[in-house]
Formats: structure tokens, C-alpha cells, sequence
């Protein structure tokens, strides 16, 4: 299991936290689920459904 945490700031938009990821995962194994705290989980939960991951 490759889980990726994300902490960002307050104004972090969708389309950032999906670059980042992709950004991070060049030439690493895929991500398998995303994590965060929990005053950033609504964002990463938006994230987790775009991309079908828990």
C-alpha cells in the first residue's frame, strides 16, 4: 500500500493537490489511497473520489 499525506495551506485548490500529486509520483510506484488531518479532509476526500482512491 503507497498512501500519499497531504497538508496545504487553507486556499489549496482541487486542481493543485492533483498536481502535486502527479508531480510526486513520477517514477515511484502509484499511490493506492490518500490521507490527511482531519481539517484538511474534505479537500483530499474530493481528491480520493476524483482519482478512486480511499
Amino acid at each position: 500500500m503507497i498512501v500519499a499525506g497531504f497538508g496545504f495551506r487553507r486556499d489549496a485548490t482541487l486542481d493543485a493537490l492533483r498536481t502535486a500529486l502527479r508531480e510526486a509520483q513520477e517514477g515511484h510506484p502509484d499511490v493506492t489511497a490518500v490521507a490527511a488531518p482531519h481539517d484538511k479532509l474534505a479537500l483530499v476526500s474530493a481528491l480520493a473520489e476524483t482519482l478512486g482512491l480511499p
